[in-house]
């Protein structure tokens, strides 16, 4: 028998009990994983990372170096050490596009229920629009500068993503890059 579990984000211990309950585990012997953040990247940690992979590209260098640096590297580092403040700009999704993915979840959900198999948790949280917080002032500008097509236009409003040396990412990271380029 096929079984959907669905997450209740609210409940942030309810899909290890679930998955418990389901192996007929003792309750409690699954316990979440300290370093595995689950967070959403800032705007000057999502931009930093896509100039990253834009010189890293570039360069052509391999992608088993790409994980190793980047992927399990840089990105691990900055989800499991680096804590966003109330200064940092947090990326939203627009609302026209949360209301179409509910719409989409909606219709799955309805599938899913259609299809008989069973279901562990409220089809109808898969659907649900959440509250979207009211965007923090200067939020708006900052969005755009980092939006925008020429990087000359923009004011660094990412703090540090400027090298002076034509590259627009962060020396250190710049360095390495440019080493390993030279190694593959």
């Amino acid at each position: 028998m096929i079984t959907v579990v669905v997450v209740d984000d609210s409940d942030r211990d309810g899909l290890l009990r679930t998955f418990e309950a389901l192996l007929g585990l003792p309750g409690e012997l699954l316990q979440h994983v300290p370093d595995a953040a689950n967070r959403s990247f800032t705007l000057a940690e999502t931009e930093m990372l896509r100039k990253l992979n834009v010189e890293f590209r570039g360069n052509g260098l391999p992608d088993e170096l790409y994980s190793k640096l980047i992927r399990n590297g840089a990105v691990m580092h900055m989800k499991n050490t680096c804590s966003p403040t109330a200064g940092d700009v947090k990326i939203r999704t627009p609302g026209w596009a949360v209301e179409a993915a509910a719409r989409i979840a909606a219709e799955m959900a309805a599938r899913i229920d259609a299809l008989g198999v069973r279901v562990v948790g409220d089809l109808a949280l898969l659907s649900v629009v959440p509250e979207q917080p009211a965007p923090a002032t200067g939020e708006a500008r900052t969005a755009q500068a980092a939006d925008a097509k020429d990087q000359d236009r923009a004011p660094d409003v990412i703090e540090g993503t400027r090298t002076g040396t034509g590259s627009s990412m962060p020396q250190e990271i710049a360095t390495t890059v440019s080493r390993a380029g030279r190694m593959a």
